[in-house]
């Protein structure tokens, strides 16, 4: 520890003339407000001095008092510096001190603390891992843009066999959030691929019946074709019997050969008739074709109108629930803002409040954080902390 002799210098023995006193303790001039007196003695004089700069003698003596001022600060100054070596000397062996206890103080805080540093470290990795499984439940969401419904349902029933129970302990609702958003995705995902793949079973369904129409088509004009060369074979057997029958009668008599022309007039007329009657046939067919389709024409539109209407109804429900959950996270999300804005606000009151008792009590700034924390926590009786 440095000597009280330190501290106690002398008594100056100088004069400015300015100051009255020749005898000055640094100890009391130094002490709070101990200048006060000197300073009005100087502000005294300078405001009694009247300068006079328009003879030589006058703008020397303007000289000289300005001097005798620096004079004054001059040896102030000196006598302060000289006060301040020797307090050094004992801040320095305060400093110390203040050193070792800061030093052995904090070992002890290690070691006492270590239980809980261990448990703060596992409630760390505790968390990583919860975390790591909400992160795992969106990755049950990305699936392809192309995949198939069944594909989707398959990711959809991963999603299903996730519970959200209490060992996402205090991540519950964050876990609850993550697998809603993961089931609208996938909902949205399943939407799509099964539009995609009801449009292409109407146009597979469409194809098949242009196809099946293309072969009636193609049967009943084979059937055509076939009875038309039958009704050939027929009337070119019937033409040649009846010239064989000609050729064998040429000698019979006139009434034989006119009822033979009444026959061949007969059968022709059949024929004609036959030939009405398949017109009419093939027109009757024709009118039943283009009935038929125009029936499965307004039929495919009856159903394709349905499905849009039902594709729009179930695309306002999903808007509608989308919009939903963006107001639920927008909420949360100023709810979490107003938490961290009160949270900030009380931070910074309790480091001013600390900075001010620190200074006041003249505490280094860790004992000034206790007394906060301690009002804080109302461990101070009538004392508390305005926000």
């Amino acid at each position: 520890m440095p000597r009280d002799d330190a501290i106690q210098q002398p008594p100056v023995q100088e004069s400015t003339e300015l100051i009255v006193a020749e005898k000055l303790v640094p100890a009391e001039v130094f002490k709070p407000d101990g200048t006060k007196p000197l300073i009005d003695k100087i502000e005294k004089a300078v405001a009694e001095f009247v300068p006079d700069i328009s003879t030589d003698k006058g703008r020397k003596e303007v000289a000289s008092f300005a001097h005798k001022i620096a004079r004054s600060k001059t040896l102030l100054d000196g006598m302060g510096k000289e006060l301040n070596a020797g307090l050094r000397l004992q801040i320095n062996a305060v400093d110390e001190e203040r050193r070792k206890v800061r030093e052995r103080l904090d070992e002890l805080k290690t070691k006492v603390r270590a239980p809980l540093t261990k448990w703060e470290e596992a409630e760390e990795e505790r968390k990583k891992a919860i975390l790591a499984r909400i992160s795992e439940i969106a990755v049950i969401g990305e699936v392809a843009p192309d995949a198939d419904s069944a594909a989707i349902k398959e990711a959809l029933d991963k999603l299903f066999a996730v519970k959200v129970d209490d060992t996402f302990a205090e991540f519950k609702a964050d876990a609850a959030l993550a697998k809603d958003q993961t089931l609208e995705k996938l909902r949205n995902a399943e939407f799509v691929a099964r539009a995609r793949e009801e449009q292409a079973r109407i146009e597979r369904e469409r194809a098949e019946a242009e196809a099946r129409e293309r072969e009636e088509r193609e049967r009943l004009a084979r059937e055509e074709a076939e009875r038309q060369e039958r009704e050939r074979q027929e009337r070119e057997a019937a033409e040649a019997a009846a010239r064989a029958e000609q050729e064998a009668k040429e000698a019979a008599e006139r009434a034989e050969r006119e009822a033979a022309e009444a026959e061949e007039r007969r059968q022709k007329e059949e024929a004609a008739r036959l030939e009405a009657e398949r017109k009419r046939e093939e027109e009757h067919k024709a009118e039943l074709d283009r009935v038929r389709q125009e029936e499965e024409r307004k039929a495919i539109e009856a159903q394709e109108q349905a499905e849009r209407e039902k594709l729009e109804a179930a695309e306002r429900a999903r808007a509608e629930e989308r919009e939903r959950i963006a107001a639920e996270n927008e909420r949360r999300r100023i709810e979490a803002d107003r938490r961290a804005a009160d949270q900030a606000h009380r931070g910074e009151v309790n480091r001013k409040a600390a900075l001010a008792i620190g200074r006041a009590g003249n505490l280094d700034a860790d004992a000034a954080k206790k007394v906060v924390i301690a009002i804080v926590n109302g461990e101070i009786p009538a004392v508390s902390i305005s926000y």
